[in-house]
């Protein structure tokens, strides 16, 4: 399968006197099972279309209102109040494939053909809010701001169709369809404050309290057909249907610096230690089997857990070669999270 992935996004930042449209720029992030291996890179949760136009590489960016999210310290230079906006859309278009498998065994072979029909996944939606005011605390100038984020997103709606033909030497035909409306996603509220000590050294902290869940109906649909001879004919259709949910709760923080090493030099560096949310969660599954008659319905699976996300330390620069030029470059080093449920 071929995958073409297209993300739009945007970000609107405000102040008193001032109304500015940032640049979009595409970008595309895998989402995993929430409950079997969870990977969450901590320096990759940041927003703003700007930053993304970067490539993500905005730990020494300062006085865009858009950094903090990446760098709590590049707060520190805002000199009047601001007010920012971000959105984000992603699309994913998977090209269909015709694979024919064929082997040989003995004097009987066996041919199959696989068609597949439709790959699709998108969604989008509200990324981030937030509103920063400057303050001095005697002769210390500091930013406070407020923001909400949604960290990781879940609204997504999924399609695939196959048809399998098993031509040899009987025919049997397999069409399926899988659907999945997936919703949610783990959002935070932040209280970030930044501070200059020296005109060369920033500081600044932040505070995340994390929340919101996920809701993911699924809806696999199998069609299933044999041809032995033209007077022997079998045929039924199995269905399933699975509703997964989950809740989190938990609190993080983070810490960042930023230096000016020369006037078109600036170094950073953040430090974001892991943490475990509290997970509730539930799961209800039903099937139909037409060819047995039967209808299943389980019974609805409810607990509480846990969601490991994991200790990040980064390192970063950005050197302005000119007016219009700024380079910059992250390194990052995130520990794997896991997830597990009791």
């Amino acid at each position: 399968m071929r995958f073409r992935a297209t993300t739009w996004g945007g970000a609107l930042a405000m102040t008193i006197v001032l109304v500015g449209l940032t640049a979009t720029a595409a970008r595309a992030q895998p989402r995993e099972a929430p409950f079997e291996q969870v990977v969450f890179d901590g320096f990759s949760l940041g927003a703003g279309a700007r930053p993304w136009g970067m490539g993500g590489a905005h730990l020494a960016i300062h006085g865009d209102p858009e950094a903090g999210s990446w760098n709590p310290a590049a707060l520190a230079d805002l000199d009047r109040p601001w007010v920012t906006v971000s959105f984000l859309g992603d699309r994913l278009d998977g090209s269909p494939r015709t694979i024919q498998i064929d082997r040989t065994s003995g004097a009987t072979g066996t041919v199959g053909i696989l068609r597949e029909s439709l790959v699709t996944a998108a969604g989008g939606g509200f990324d981030d809010l937030a509103a920063a005011v400057p303050f001095r605390l005697g002769r210390l100038r500091a930013v406070a701001q407020v923001g909400y984020q949604r960290r990781v997103r879940f609204g997504y709606d999924f399609a695939y169709a196959s048809a399998f033909d098993y031509l040899e030497p009987d025919v049997y035909h397999h069409d399926y369809r899988y659907d999945a409306a997936a919703s949610g996603g783990l959002d935070t509220v932040a209280v970030r404050l930044a501070a200059a000590p020296t005109r060369w050294l920033r500081v600044g902290a932040g505070l995340h309290r994390w929340f919101g869940g996920y809701m993911l109906p699924v809806r696999e649909t199998s069609v299933r057909s044999f041809y032995i001879t033209e007077a022997l004919r079998a045929g039924w259709t199995e269905s399933l249907d699975d509703d997964l949910r989950f809740e989190v709760s938990g609190w993080s923080w983070d810490l960042g610096a930023q230096a000016d090493v020369t006037d078109w030099l600036v170094a950073a560096v953040v430090v974001r230690p892991g943490f475990d949310t509290g997970v509730e969660y539930s799961n209800t599954a039903a099937s139909v089997d037409e060819r047995l008659g039967e209808r299943f319905t389980g019974a609805t699976h409810a607990g509480r857990g846990r969601l490991e996300l994991p200790d990040a330390v980064a390192v970063g620069a950005a050197a302005a070669l000119g007016d219009r030029l700024v380079l910059a470059l992250d390194v990052t080093t995130t520990l794997w999270s896991e997830a597990s449920l009791d």
